[in-house]
């Protein structure tokens, strides 16, 4: 399939910023992500990046400036379809946008606050520790 020129731009760019951000994510604390996750065997959704462990998932809404595939009506309902799935299989989803892929540190802070929401709540502090 040939590409537009303004659709081959976008997907460089779209590829440029997936490397940057797949650089932010090594750095980071995180464990590594499953790319391309196919989180139901009976169907061929994938995530485009998933810590099945915690259940976090990261989507990248790639195209939305240029009529990419996540903005067309089949594409779109496709996309919800596959949202409400994960949903109801108790997955985090967080949904990114190219732009949002430009600085890491804003998807690595959005990813840190869901492994936060993921982990076993610390045990409550006893009010009388360290006092006399």
């Amino acid at each position: 399939m040939i590409l537009n020129p303004k659709a081959q731009i976008a997907k460089t760019r779209q590829q440029e910023l997936t490397a940057k951000l797949d650089y932010y994510i090594r750095i980071s604390v995180f464990p590594n992500p499953i790319k391309e996750y196919q989180f139901l065997p009976d169907r061929k959704f994938r995530f485009d990046y998933a810590w099945p462990a915690q259940r976090i998932a990261l989507e990248i809404e790639g195209g939305i400036w240029v009529g990419g595939r996540h903005i067309n009506p089949q594409g779109f309902s496709k996309d919800i379809e596959k949202y409400n799935l994960a949903a109801i299989n108790n997955w985090m989803l967080l949904r990114v946008t190219s732009d949002m892929l430009k600085d890491g540190k804003d998807v690595c802070d959005l990813l840190q606050a869901a492994f936060e929401m993921t982990l076993p709540p610390l045990p409550a502090k006893n009010r009388n520790e360290g006092t006399k």
